[in-house]
């Protein structure tokens, strides 16, 4: 007992938090229980069994109470040390120099972004960059570069970001996980100002994970829940009930409250007793246990049956029993707390363990799950301690957690490797940090560490070390924070490279200065952001400014205003995508006349790819732009279609007839935007014409450029044939300085072309077309008897008169449905207007679907005439048709009333209806289905759209060769 007792002192002098909430008090309590019970067996016989059966029910009640008490606490211990993980993982990550303001190139970026995915996969969690408008510039779920949603905690970024401070985020939704999910958001400082935040996931499924580790059964569960008591992991049901707030007299019950035992129901209604612990590290948040009352009323309610009827016959053993009971429990209870000491005083990590402490059962259920459960949460602390160290080494990041009581630290293995320190080392003390630190940089970064430490707040700075194994001097860059334990904890990384570079580049800008200055341009150089800090002396000669009055935008006021806002948003778009920068604008001189300059600028980067400076002159053209302006005003005339582009082809004039003709502004024809007033089918030719003449004038030859090419009309959308012609405009030494071309209006020839060479092609398709047609009408039909041959071959030869009469009248671009049915009812319907109605909207038919289906017509009225309605006077036939949008079909009913009976479909099928079928089946790809019926004969046809509907006939290409037509075909397979 008076070991426990040393033990405990011991620690709450490592951890105050151990002192105030471990095993002390919930120890004094037992201890308690025991001697009470010890005293009840010295009471008289009647009262004994009375007394004892009481306290065996509430030291099993207390037992049972107590363990579920400390599985909670250690299941909060194991949730804060994931948080806690997270939190110091993302503490490391926001130190990286590649995150910068969001204007950052994405190349750094995305050099963060793999980073953050090593870190990512070692701690098993993913981390998103959030800017501080809320969108989701990175993720490590998803490729860098992926268009992402939007954040879907953007109150907790702004919070973070407007405290400088991390923020555990409650329970929301996730848009790139898909689920509700939990965050720890850390905002990134740059010169003490928040320019973005680090979100780490904290996934509730894992979470749940490390709560159903506990092996918790029989109804028992554990559970972790947000500020806003909502459930964000459970170790059962978790995929059910995640998100789902608690019962409100939990709420109640535990409100204001750190710990404690409850008993009410649960979620699915079971009476249930509840132990919970709240959250250090997460304001709001608290870790339940429960048992089911069942189970705990069954502790106790067995031993006081078996002591209620043999209370008796134990009076003589009580006594021993008791101190038998007290010794096995007490046993565990030292065994535990020493192992749980151990833990402590090694700052989290393992230090022998609870299995080795207590290694075999304890003879007590509730001890042997609290061993079992401490052991649990011990593997989930390393395993979380194994993933940080595997992420601080990928990162190169070194990690520190000192006490500043005792003047150590705990260290990591790269913080070691930085320093030069022996890898075996875990322990460092503070006075061997300082001695590390190069004399010069000492007292400066000792009293910054100390106004830290004593106003309970953020550190950061850089120094200088000299390493313990080499004595080589190392530039390392700290950042460090005050806990609310009092601890100071914080992550250093080695910048010497960084610093090489930096003196590397002052002494080379110096060099650059001077030779700048010696170039007869104006010449400037500005940052990264673009704020210019120097001219060289040509520009203050012109100007007749100072560096102070020009410096950063200082610029503008030597601009003229009517290009300003023009040139200053062309300058920032080439800054923020960090690409070359070209303008030219006039600048007022000392004397207040005004010259035009050709600006250039070019960014300067360093071996990462990084901007570090740009570099821009300004170059007089005035002289060279007066003589465009004249040429300009000539070419400004012209009635077709000039242009002027660069030696490597880009496009740099377009005449006032290109912005006429095309519609196109000249900001929208600049770059590559007069692309798009080419069809799209001619771009592929005529850059490689471009690209040919480009070549051929590089090797010496002439390079001219000729192509044909259509160009869309503003006015209309048409589009419009050009001849274009470019040629190569040579500097003294023959090289190649722009080329001149012109686009001349060709369409009217074209045009004229191309419709003599499509109706010459048309004609001869349509003529082997019928005449095929006819020949195989005149094979298929019955000669038997010659009149009737007679009349059907002319019926049907005068059906495709018609439909070529027809397709003549519309100069073969197809025809109208209502036209070709009129065109092949006429006959009958001018002996009696109502003999024949047709019915049906405007349907506009393809060329070469106008003969097949004249003949399908055709050989309906025929029958018709024959044997059908039209064959006696009362007779009508009802021709309709609709189309059907969604399938994309055209379904036409011929509908016969009055005329002979129909008992019964005809025996055999007759030329007509071959025909009919072959037409509308295998060259339309439709149906043909006749129904008879006592009113008269009904056919539908169904025919695709696709093959039937409105196209103009020149759209499809005649048969090849001296192949039948597809009519003819069709006719001799019918």
């Amino acid at each position: 007992m008076a070991g426990l007792r040393r033990r405990t002192k011991e620690a709450e002098r490592v951890s105050p938090r151990l002192g105030q909430e471990g095993g002390g008090p919930a120890s004094r309590r037992l201890r308690r229980h025991l001697a009470l019970f010890a005293l009840a067996v010295l009471l008289p016989a009647l009262g004994v069994g009375a007394a004892a059966a009481w306290l065996a029910m509430r030291d099993y009640g207390a037992a049972f109470q107590a363990r579920l008490q400390d599985t909670a606490r250690a299941l909060r211990l194991a949730m804060e040390s994931e948080m806690e993980t997270v939190e110091a993982t993302l503490l490391a990550l926001a130190a990286f120099p590649q995150l910068a303001a969001e204007e950052a190139p994405s190349g750094d970026l995305a050099a963060f972004h793999a980073k953050a995915q090593a870190v990512a996969r070692a701690l098993g969690t993913s981390i998103a960059v959030v800017a501080p408008d809320g969108r989701q510039l990175a993720s490590t779920d998803l490729p860098f570069g992926t268009l992402l949603p939007p954040t879907g905690r953007p109150e907790d970024v702004k919070r973070a970001l407007a405290e400088r401070r991390p923020v555990l985020s409650d329970l929301a939704f996730s848009p790139t996980a898909g689920r509700p999910v939990a965050a720890v958001v850390m905002p990134v400082l740059r010169e003490e100002t928040p320019v973005l935040a680090l979100v780490g996931r904290l996934d509730p499924l894992r979470l749940s994970e490390l709560l159903a580790a506990q092996g918790l059964e029989h109804g028992a569960f554990a559970a972790l829940t947000d500020a806003r008591q909502r459930i964000v992991a459970r170790s059962h049901g978790a995929a059910t009930l995640i998100g789902r707030e608690v019962p409100g007299w939990y709420v109640e019950a535990t409100r204001g409250r750190e710990r404690g035992i409850l008993t009410g129901r649960s979620i699915e209604g079971t009476p249930t007793l509840f132990g919970f612990e709240r959250l250090r590290s997460a304001p709001g948040w608290k870790v339940v246990v429960a048992e089911p009352w069942s189970r705990y009323r069954a502790a106790w309610a067995r031993p006081l049956l078996f002591l209620g009827a043999a209370g008796a016959l134990m009076l003589a053993a009580a006594a021993a029993a008791a101190l038998s009971l007290s010794r096995r429990l007490l046993r565990p209870v030292e065994a535990l707390a020493t192992a749980a000491l151990s833990i402590a005083s090694a700052g989290g990590r393992r230090a022998g363990g609870i299995a080795a402490a207590v290694p075999g059962p304890t003879g007590v259920l509730e001890f042997d799950d609290l061993r079992d459960g401490l052991a649990a949460a011990e593997e989930a602390i390393g395993a979380w301690e194994e993933r940080l160290a595997l992420a601080s080494e990928a990162a190169g990041v070194g990690i520190w957690d000192a006490d500043p009581r005792s003047g150590g630290a705990v260290v990591n293995a790269e913080y070691l490797r930085l320093h030069g320190l022996p890898a075996d080392r875990r322990r460092v003390a503070f006075a061997d940090w300082a001695e590390r630190i190069h004399p010069e940089d000492r007292p400066h970064l000792l009293a910054r560490v100390r106004a830290a430490v004593k106003a309970r707040g953020e550190y950061e700075d850089e120094f200088r070390i000299l390493r313990a194994d080499t004595g080589e001097l190392r530039w390392l860059a700290a950042r460090g924070r005050v806990m609310p334990g009092g601890r100071f904890v914080g992550v250093l990384r080695d910048i010497t490279e960084r610093r090489r570079q930096e003196a590397a580049l002052r002494e080379s800008e110096a060099r650059f200065r001077a030779m700048a200055d010696s170039i007869p341009q104006l010449a400037w150089m500005a940052r990264p952001d673009g704020w210019i800090v120097w001219y060289n002396r040509r520009w203050h000669a012109y100007t007749g400014t100072t560096l102070e009055e020009m410096e950063g935008w200082g610029w503008r006021a030597v601009h003229h205003p009517e290009h300003l806002e023009r040139v200053e948003a062309g300058f920032r778009r080439a800054i923020a995508a960090g690409e070359p920068w070209e303008d030219t604008f006039p600048l007022r001189g000392r004397d207040g006349a005004w010259r035009w300059f050709l600006s250039r600028a070019e960014p300067i980067r360093d071996a990462e790819g990084r901007i570090t400076l740009w570099f821009g002159t300004n170059t007089d053209i005035t002289e060279r732009r007066e003589a465009e302006e004249r040429y300009r005003a000539l070419v400004e005339l012209s009635p077709q279609v000039v242009w002027l582009a660069d030696a490597e082809g880009r496009i740099t004039y377009l005449n006032a007839y290109w912005h006429a003709l095309t519609g196109l502004s000249e900001q929208e024809s600049a770059g590559e935007g007069w692309v798009a007033a080419i069809h799209p089918e001619d771009r592929a030719r005529s850059h490689a014409a471009l690209r040919a003449a480009l070549a051929e004038a590089a090797a010496g030859g002439a390079g001219e450029c000729v192509a044909e090419l259509r160009l869309r009309r503003g006015t209309d959308g048409a589009w419009r044939w050009f001849l274009a012609k470019a040629a190569p405009v040579r500097g003294p030494g023959g090289r190649v300085e722009r080329w001149v071309g012109v686009a001349l209006d060709i369409h009217d020839r074209r045009e004229a072309e191309e419709r003599r060479e499509l109706l010459a092609r048309e004609v001869d398709h349509r003529a082997r077309n019928v005449l095929a047609v006819v020949q195989s009408v005149l094979r298929l039909t019955r000669a038997d008897d010659p009149r009737r041959f007679a009349e059907a071959v002319e019926g049907r030869v005068a059906a495709l008169a018609r439909a070529h009469a027809l397709l003549a009248r519309e100069s073969w671009r197809g025809a109208e449905l209502r036209a070709l049915a009129e065109e092949e009812l006429a006959a009958y319907a001018a002996r009696e207007r109502e003999r024949v109605r047709l019915e049906g909207p405007p349907v506009r038919l393809r060329a070469d679907a106008v003969q097949p289906l004249s003949m399908a017509l055709h050989e309906l009225a025929t029958n018709a005439a024959k044997h059908g309605a039209l064959s006696r006077p009362e007779g009508r036939v009802v021709v309709s048709w609709s189309v059907e949008a969604e399938g994309g079909v055209l379904r036409l009913r011929w509908q016969e009333s009055g005329g002979p009976p129909v008992a019964a479909p005809p025996m055999r099928q007759g030329f007509g209806s071959r025909v009919l079928e072959g037409t509308v089946e295998r060259q339309l790809g439709g149906t043909a289905r006749f129904a008879w019926s006592a009113e008269g004969m009904r056919c539908d046809l169904a025919i695709p759209a696709s093959r039937l509907l409105s196209a103009p006939a020149w759209d499809a290409p005649p048969p090849a060769g001296n192949a039948p037509p597809e009519a003819a075909r069709q006719v001799a397979g019918a």
